[in-house]
């Protein structure tokens, strides 16, 4: 799911009531994530202020 805590965008799971962060730093988008894939796409921005993204995976463990 896509969380925003303390203000940043994060990817995350609910696991048995805890919120588990997939993502170490704030993300700028997320793509929807697909049940049959253990891995979810998002963005993040790669030059501040230019609109610039670069696009990563991460894993249901939390490895980018």
């Amino acid at each position: 799911m896509l969380t925003t805590t303390e203000g940043r965008n994060t990817v995350s799971t609910l696991i048995e009531g805890k919120l588990n962060p997939l993502t170490g730093e704030p993300i700028a988008s997320v793509a929807p994530p697909k049940q049959h894939l253990d891995f979810i796409a998002f963005t993040r921005d790669a030059e501040k202020g230019k609109e610039i993204h670069s696009v990563y995976i991460t894993n249901l463990r939390g490895e980018e």
